[in-house]
């Protein structure tokens, strides 16, 4: 079910405590200044070989599981990688893989407008 604009409305109203005005559509969510040097330390961790994979399939028998998840009361099966797999992995290569394109309907522009519509207030539409 998706959140109604009465919810989007009060969740931005109860930001107004926390943060200034101008980031109350980004607060926690926007970087404003990238720090490279860390971005680059955790891609350069993003790799075959130090990764979790996980496989959702009906056909899982749980009797082979090796671990019980209790809260959700399922069992799983958990394991290395294969070595082959993660050596297959690390040499895969497309000329088709580079980044997405920039996002067409996301914001740039987010500084407040302080503009209004004078003592009269806004003219009425026919």
């Amino acid at each position: 079910e998706q959140s109604s604009e009465f919810d989007s409305v009060s969740g931005l109203a109860g930001s107004l405590t926390s943060v200034p005005p101008e980031d109350v559509l980004t607060a926690g969510v926007l970087i404003d200044e990238p720090d490279e040097v860390l971005i680059q330390k955790l891609m350069d961790e993003v790799n075959p070989s130090n990764m979790n994979m996980a496989l959702v399939t009906p056909k899982f028998n749980e009797s082979s599981g090796n671990k019980h998840e209790p809260y959700y009361n399922f069992t799983y099966l958990q394991q290395e990688i294969d070595r082959n797999l993660i050596s297959r992995l690390q040499r895969a290569y497309s000329e088709g893989l580079s980044p997405p394109p920039n996002l067409r309907f996301v914001p740039t522009e987010l500084q407040l407008i302080n503009e209004t519509a004078g003592p009269a207030g806004p003219d009425r539409l026919p």
